[in-house]
């Protein structure tokens, strides 16, 4: 996609008194974005890829094997899993949620990309502090909890499973992505 994108702004004539001021062979250029009079050239995201993401994806190297097909970079495997990651995500964000995850990152980014569409890192920081020792592992089984899950309610869930929190949600991790704490107080 991205080569494909790059041949049709070149042929558009997007390109046309752009200086490339960095040229790495077999593997990038790169061009400033400007007018030749030094203005910004403004570019919208093309055919739903964002190139900030695109870029920064494409420098996390990893082997990543799903469904028998090998994927070499996090680009390759997002855009062939999840583009809505490309519409939805952001840099800076999903930068703060690698942070967050560290080594997790690509663990969790391989079972559930759509965390890198959906997830703010601020409330999985919050889920974290929520969860504490529980975190890998009911993460782990169930990483829709980074995507969908609200440190709140997984608060509220908890306090309303007292006891059988850890039992239930060790069975049922989704409870924390998809529970609903005013249907469990009911039920219970």
């Amino acid at each position: 996609i991205t080569v494909a994108n790059f041949v049709d702004l070149a042929e558009s004539g997007f390109y046309d008194g752009l200086t490339f001021h960095r040229i790495i062979s077999d593997f990038m250029i790169q061009g400033g974005g400007f007018e030749t009079n030094g203005q910004y050239k403004e570019a919208d995201n093309i055919k739903g890829v964002n190139n900030t993401l695109s870029q920064l994806f494409s420098n996390i190297e990893v082997k990543i094997k799903v469904k028998g097909k090998e994927y070499n970079s996090l680009y390759d495997k997002i855009i062939n899993e999840c583009p809505s990651v490309f519409a939805r995500g952001s840099a800076d964000e999903i930068n703060k949620i690698k942070n967050i995850l560290g080594d997790n990152f690509i663990p969790f980014i391989d079972k559930c990309p759509y965390i890198l569409a959906r997830g703010e890192a601020d409330e999985i920081n919050k889920i974290k502090n929520v969860l504490g020792d529980d975190f890998i592992s009911f993460v782990d089984k169930c990483p829709t909890i980074l995507a969908m899950g609200k440190a709140d309610e997984i608060q509220n869930i908890k306090d309303v499973l007292g006891e059988y929190y850890i039992i239930l949600v060790s069975k049922c991790p989704s409870i924390l992505s998809h529970g609903d704490s005013k249907t469990i107080q009911e039920v219970k």
